[in-house]
């Protein structure tokens, strides 16, 4: 069954030991982690319309987790790690460009892993995710560039990200998931379709399915941040006398997070308003009014365990900005 997130009231007691720790109260976990890397980057114009570039990043990373609960301390190292990316551009025509990319993943992870066993849950730290991403699209100018069109589609699959696996004594502990696979679609206009006139919209499409390891989760999706629909539109108007203002909105749909040893927590879409006020009051001063969440929705960014973040409530911002 699924529980509906429409009440922040009643949050903490749908979700496991949802309270935030007193302040005086000692912290249960430790984490420190470092990370560095090198990378290069060679670019080529193979032909007049053909452009390529080729890359390699090679990167370290040490953790650090203290666990004052089990009164464990676990370290994770990793050197070396080489990540290759490549890409092409071709200039089909003067206002029409194609491209596709590969990059190569290696990405570090915060978490405590989940060994299975209730009585001693830790199992160190979760295994950093490994996997590559691959990327084609295209982008057009039209009309001396008041008309920009990109659009693209993307793979991406790694093995070993983490989700969330369960709370015990207040630490979350994690599993690494088997391979897990993103697919998607992104599409964006952006004009000037009269002068002073601004606008822009977005849609973006994103299917996550874990595609081996637990058989709770194979043909999930994975509790990650990222919703399957997204869409944006957004419009400013600059008058000649310094004055803009703009407004637009952000659309976002459902998302449930799945977990085999509780119910389902779901979020239903929901809707983001914003606008503001810009206006330039001398050749360096200038006044901003910002208005976020216009109608005050109630809306999570984050949710699981320990770690639901609320999203910002209606808040209003006034700036001055002084450029010497």
């Amino acid at each position: 069954s699924s529980v509906p997130w429409n009440d922040p009231d009643s949050v903490a007691a749908m979700v496991h030991d949802f309270t935030v720790p007193e302040a005086a109260k000692t912290p249960y976990t430790h984490d420190r982690t470092t990370t560095n890397g090198l990378y290069t980057q060679a670019r080529f114009s193979v032909l007049d319309p053909l452009k390529a570039w080729l890359g390699i990043r090679v990167s370290n990373y040490h953790s650090t987790s203290v666990n004052y609960s089990w009164e464990e301390t676990s370290i994770q190292r990793e050197t070396g790690e080489s990540t290759p990316y490549a890409g092409i551009i071709w200039d089909a025509t003067k206002h029409l460009s194609l491209y596709v990319s590969y990059a190569d993943i290696f990405r570090s992870q915060i978490g405590r892993k989940f060994s299975g066993d209730e009585d001693s849950p830790d199992a160190g730290l979760v295994d950093p995710s490994v996997g590559w991403q691959t990327e084609f699209g295209v982008k057009g100018e039209f009309f001396d560039k008041r008309l920009n069109v990109t659009a693209a589609i993307f793979r991406l699959e790694d093995t070993g990200r983490s989700y969330y696996a369960d709370t015990y004594d207040d630490i979350d502990y994690y599993y690494n998931a088997g391979k897990v696979r993103n697919d998607g679609v992104e599409f964006e206009v952006s004009g000037m379709p009269w002068p002073g006139y601004e606008l822009t919209g977005g849609y973006t499409y994103l299917n996550s399915e874990v595609r081996t390891g637990s058989a709770s989760m194979q043909g999930k999706p994975l509790n990650d941040l990222n919703p399957k629909h997204q869409f944006k539109l957004w419009g400013v108007r600059r008058f000649p006398f310094g004055l803009s203002v703009g407004g637009g909105f952000t659309w976002i749909s459902a998302r449930a997070w799945n977990r085999a040893t509780s119910p389902a927590l779901s979020q239903g879409s929901y809707s983001l308003a914003h606008a503001y006020v810009n206006y330039s009051v001398t050749q360096n001063l200038t006044v901003s009014l910002n208005v976020n969440n216009i109608y005050d929705t109630t809306y999570y960014t984050r949710f699981g365990g320990m770690g639901t973040i609320v999203g910002e409530p209606r808040n209003v911002t006034l700036g001055f900005r002084y450029d010497f």
